[in-house]
């Protein structure tokens, strides 16, 4: 709660990083390496293949961890398969609607779905739930009290063991279709 706090005020590449490394080593050192160097691996196309692997893994390993889930998301987004990405992405934002690499990983994909298929209202849905820019102090301060309404709300519902478990589903490691 601390970190969504934090988020009120400051750089936001820092608490972005913070965030990640938290998320990263919620299950561990050895996953939390295996994370990082995915992350890492997403900065150049030639290792795509090998962060897909390593993170359709990680997904396998325990379907009910979300950051391999959000990475590999965005790294479909990177490939250009914009479906499989949109579809992982609303799956975890059930989860934790506030997971903002998530959200931005939809913008993105709206974005270019839009361009696609014309769907200008779905990009403007998802570009109005990101995180507002520090010089937007008044809407990042609402951004950060709704994000910690909706956390406390799913943390009770994870306590009375109400959230629906993750699944293999939504793993695809198919090629992309062909108009892709």
């Amino acid at each position: 709660m601390e970190l969504l706090a934090d988020l009120r005020n400051g750089d936001d590449n820092i608490h972005k990083h913070r965030f990640r490394d938290l998320w990263y080593g919620e299950w561990g050192d050895d996953v939390q390496a295996k994370m990082l160097q995915a992350w890492k691996d997403l900065g150049h196309p030639d290792h795509w293949p090998t962060a897909e692997r390593n993170l359709v893994a990680l997904c396998r390993q325990d379907p009910t961890y979300i950051q391999p889930f959000a990475l590999l998301s965005k790294l479909y987004c990177l490939q250009g398969r914009f479906q499989d990405s949109t579809e992982m992405c609303q799956r975890i934002l059930e989860l934790k609607p506030y997971h903002f690499m998530v959200i931005e990983t939809m913008v993105a994909n709206s974005f270019a779905l839009q361009q696609l298929v014309e769907s200008e209202s779905n990009h403007q849905d998802w570009q109005a739930k990101r995180l507002p820019p520090p010089s937007q102090p008044k809407e990042r301060l609402e951004w950060v009290k709704a994000a910690r309404q909706d956390a406390t709300r799913l943390l009770e519902k994870a306590k009375q063991g109400n959230l629906p478990r993750g699944s293999e589903e939504g793993v695809r490691t198919e090629e992309p279709e062909s108009w892709q």
